[in-house]
């Protein structure tokens, strides 16, 4: 992760400014302290903590892109925000989907999850 910092702080348009704002370093902060979160609980066989840190260290870290790359969309092409805004049919019509089908795919991996709850016994291996 330091080397990946190092790397965008000389290819940066901004810079070590960019990669300094406070909210990065919060981001990052919170990234290493779930990191270690995840580690402390799969080590205590405690897979649902384990999967929740899993899941918000992965927002966090997309969080960390999304900012560090704002207002471009593909820095290899040029493309910033301003340049690829939709209209608001689209953005609607996705908007209900998601707001529909999240939840059923919420619910369905809850109920997997609570079927395979745990780790695999001997006696249930092969």
């Amino acid at each position: 992760m330091v080397a990946t910092l190092a790397l965008l702080a000389v290819r940066l348009p901004g810079g070590l400014s960019t990669l300094l704002h406070p909210v990065i370093l919060l981001l990052v902060v919170a990234s290493i302290g779930l990191a270690a979160g995840y580690i402390v609980a799969m080590r205590r066989e405690e897979s649902l903590l384990a999967l929740g840190a899993a899941a918000v260290l992965t927002y966090g870290l997309i969080a960390v892109v999304a900012i560090i790359m704002y207002p471009a969309i593909d820095p290899a092409t040029g493309m910033t925000v301003s340049e690829t805004i939709v209209s608001t049919l689209p953005l609607n019509l996705m908007s209900i989907a998601a707001a529909l089908l999240l939840p059923l795919v919420a619910t369905y991996f809850v109920v997997l999850y609570s079927a395979f709850s745990g780790p695999i016994t001997p006696e249930e291996a092969y």
